[in-house]
């Protein structure tokens, strides 16, 4: 059973890092492609994480399960509630040697049980972590597409507004005499929309970099 346990992980632990060892093989980035930015291709990849994490929930359970049964054994062998070996908990108790021998082989075995359960929680922690990973660049780049529409809303807005305005006398048309009042407005208002669209990124971004910097200092 153990053995079996060992073969999941190493087999768990070689997919988790299959796709870097073929891009280092390519020639490639050896990343893992968790940046990609075609949705169809990370949507796949995204749910065959989930899929990992599910059926490697399920394997830690089962881990947790066996390593309540070996510890029940070994205190009915006379073994201390810490996984302690016999000898110590019992001293002055002489037992049969088969009862002695078979202490010693669920003690190993809880040993190695116990080291497979903490690679089975690093494993499922990297798979969360590559998920997490995705879903801030996602957010990133979210924010971003919101920010280039912001910036189109701000130039579009003004000098739609303005049109709108002015369209309601003839003497702002195309070919009047006070056309050009449209530009003489709408441009400036253009420029304050997009600052003000603008400046609290920088803003935050200053105040982010001021933080960092004096985190950084020593003292």
């Amino acid at each position: 059973m153990l053995e079996l346990f060992l073969l999941t992980l190493n087999q768990g632990e070689f997919i988790a890092d299959a796709g870097r060892y073929q891009a280092r093989d390519n020639g490639g980035d050896i990343g893992p492609s968790i940046f990609a930015h075609d949705h169809k291709s990370w949507r796949k990849k995204t749910e065959r994480l989930y899929r990992a994490i599910y059926c490697l929930n399920i394997f830690r359970r089962r881990l947790a399960y066996f390593e309540d049964d070996l510890q029940l054994n070994l205190e009915r062998l006379g073994c201390g509630p810490s996984g302690s070996p016999w000898r110590e908990s019992t001293p002055s108790k002489k037992m049969p040697s088969a009862i002695e021998d078979a202490n010693m082989d669920l003690s190993a075995a809880l040993a190695r049980l116990k080291l497979y359960k903490s690679r089975a929680d690093a494993l499922t922690s990297q798979a969360d972590e590559i998920v997490n990973l995705r879903a801030a660049d996602k957010s990133l780049e979210d924010g971003a597409f919101n920010l280039r529409l912001a910036v189109l809303a701000a130039i579009v807005f003004p000098a739609t507004l303005i049109a709108a305005l002015l369209g309601m006398s003839d003497g702002f048309k195309p070919g009047d005499g006070q056309f050009w009042v449209f530009w003489v407005v709408s441009i400036p208002a253009v420029l304050i929309m997009v600052f003000f669209v603008l400046r609290p990124d920088s803003s935050r971004n200053r105040i982010h970099s001021s933080d960092l910097s004096r985190k950084d200092t020593p003292g």
